[in-house]
């Protein structure tokens, strides 16, 4: 039951962090499309880390009767930003393919250059096999789940460190 609980938990806040990450991205594309600000990576962040800890937090608190160890803490955290990316990259691929394609066009070419840029021994053939994978449905959506649980591990393997507590009760009965 209580497995149950905390997968539907991860997807709730997931979707809500999905949610916040899909009104975050429409409003910086009516502002500026390719914009890499700093501002923008840092409400990105803030976003994926809300909806980690907020997700973690309740299930704390109403699933597990206030107490959480730091693995579990991580855990959820990051299985929440799993949910998360699914949703913004099923989203993103939406968004790419039917909406705007000429912007997926430019970021494949930002892409493009900075694969370049940074490997410079890259041969045609790579190049070409890393395009088409990220230019598939399949691999947008994988990309943004790898990378927002990635973020997700990063977030929560230091909040989990205040989040965690102990059941000291339990504690004291298997000392005995």
């Amino acid at each position: 039951m209580q497995k149950n609980t905390t997968l539907k938990n991860a997807m709730t806040y997931g979707i809500y962090g999905g949610i916040g990450l899909i009104v975050l991205f429409i409003i910086v594309y009516l502002i500026n499309p390719l914009s890499g600000s700093p501002l923008f990576l840092f409400l990105n962040m803030f976003i994926i880390g809300m909806a980690s800890i907020l997700g973690v937090q309740y299930c704390r608190d109403k699933i597990n009767n206030g107490f959480i160890s730091y693995g579990s803490s991580l855990k959820n955290g990051v299985l929440i930003g799993v949910f998360v990316g699914a949703i913004f990259g099923v989203f993103s691929f939406i968004f790419y393919k039917f909406i705007d394609p000429l912007l997926y066009e430019k970021v494949l070419t930002i892409t493009k250059e900075g694969l370049m840029k940074n490997n410079p021994k890259i041969t045609d053939e790579q190049l070409s096999l890393v395009i088409k994978t990220v230019s598939s449905p399949f691999g947008i959506v994988l990309a943004s789940v790898i990378d927002i649980a990635i973020r997700s591990f990063f977030i929560m393997s230091v909040v989990s460190f205040f989040i965690k507590r102990k059941n000291a009760s339990l504690d004291h009965i298997l000392n005995q």
